[in-house]
């Protein structure tokens, strides 16, 4: 699907979200049966499939970051301009791989067996991959959605003195260490994780069409299509 955005100006709920999805549907399109359990987990492997194509693509944005910063910084302490665009890209891909493996009430969600199975062991050993994936985890838990005493991050306290027109002034302040990225060995496992990932995902999808089809009957197919195509535009 094509990316757009538009503007709400009511309060968002559901159904106004659905409304203007449903306005903006491409031509002799109808929408699918909401009810109907392959077509839940239709929707369910979509949004899943959509969560690790953002997270392909902030895995790639981080790596150009990280080029870049090669090419114009030779010191290994520099002033930052764009640390607050590495920290987002590095919280929202960690959050976002994740989110695919949380179980909840409302969308199906994968586990490690989507990795143990087929994982081409060609690019990596199972168990180096499941290592990695639990890695990540652990950084989400640990560091991203809690604030947990974390080996990626120090915080300390310290007070500054200043002899100012003969009075000895004292100001507490912070200074604080992160980490907002990934080794670029790391990132290029990232990348293959998600992308084998998406890859499991798709074939998934592509299973639950062809019950979708099985469930309408052709000719149900046949009937709807022909009432979507006579519908005025």
């Amino acid at each position: 699907m094509d990316e757009r955005s538009f503007k709400i100006f009511d309060s968002i709920t559901k159904g106004k979200l659905t409304e203007h999805l449903i306005g903006r549907l491409p031509p002799n399109s109808t929408v699918l049966d909401p009810t109907s359990k392959f077509v839940k987990q239709f929707i369910d492997y979509c949004s899943i499939e959509s969560d690790l194509e953002m997270v392909k693509r902030s895995i790639s944005e981080l790596s150009n970051i990280r080029i870049e910063e090669y090419k114009k910084h030779k010191k290994d302490d520099y002033e930052d301009p764009i640390l607050l665009v590495k920290r987002s890209l590095f919280i929202s891909t960690i959050i976002g791989y994740c989110r695919c493996f949380n179980s909840s009430k409302g969308r199906l969600s994968i586990n490690q067996n989507f990795i143990k199975r087929n994982f081409p062991s060609s690019l990596m050993s199972v168990d180096n991959t499941i290592e990695f994936h639990n890695k990540i985890v652990e950084i989400r838990n640990n560091y991203i959605a809690h604030a947990n005493n974390y080996h990626l991050e120090q915080v300390i306290g310290f007070i500054q003195f200043e002899y100012k027109n003969g009075h000895l002034e004292s100001r507490m302040n912070y200074a604080q260490a992160a980490n907002y990225s990934f080794h670029e060995d790391e990132l290029e496992k990232f990348l293959i994780l998600a992308s084998f990932l998406m890859e499991q995902i798709h074939s998934k999808k592509e299973r639950v069409s062809t019950k979708i089809i099985e469930e309408m009957t052709f000719e149900g197919l046949m009937r709807l299509g022909v009432e979507t195509l006579q519908k005025p535009h």
